[in-house]
């Protein structure tokens, strides 16, 4: 069962003893969490979504909710300070700035980072790398994927050339289309 480190004035999170919920699955009385702070019930979508959000795209209310959160809770407070870190290196492509963090986060006592940030050092030079430079795999993610489900769709009724030919189509209907006049 999963446990939390909220305490009963915080009302109900998914998945927190108390809401009906075993497996940490959200169930029909855990969809709203609501914070003595809040006048109005929100979803947790939102309540998850604003911590993590730019402080800058944030309305008037959600930073007043934030700010109340935030001195409720030194756990979150460290989360939140970490996450945004995090999103900065990335934003930036300021890989090098990510050894300094994971060193933060894993020191940091408070946070609940420390698993991600540990997971992260068996890769980290490719990491780095990856957070550092503006090149992208996602133009070739497209036809991987096409692919793959042109695969699982025909797997054991055809053969190698109308696979081929399939593929070709596939292909052929996602370029873009140009008209040319004489």
């Amino acid at each position: 069962m999963y446990t939390s480190n909220w305490s009963p004035g915080y009302g109900t999170l998914l998945g927190s003893p108390g809401s009906g919920s075993r497996s940490g699955a959200p169930s029909s009385s855990a969809k709203y969490f609501i914070a003595d702070s809040l006048s109005r019930p929100a979803r947790s979508f939102h309540i998850w979504s604003v911590p993590l959000s730019h402080p800058d795209h944030l309305r008037e209310d959600d930073q007043q909710q934030l700010k109340a959160l935030l001195a409720r809770s030194p756990e979150l407070t460290a989360t939140v300070g970490h996450v945004r870190t995090f999103a900065a290196i990335m934003t930036n492509h300021d890989g090098e700035r990510l050894r300094h963090w994971i060193a933060d986060v894993c020191a940091d006592k408070q946070s609940s980072l420390a698993g991600f940030a540990a997971g992260l050092l068996p890769d980290l030079d490719a990491v780095v790398f990856g957070m550092s430079t503006d090149r992208s795999s996602g133009p070739v993610e497209g036809p991987v994927n096409d692919l793959k489900a042109l695969k699982r769709a025909v797997f054991g009724r055809a053969k190698p050339p109308l696979l081929r030919k399939r593929l070709l189509l596939i292909a052929a209907s996602r370029r873009p289309q140009t008209v040319t006049t004489s």
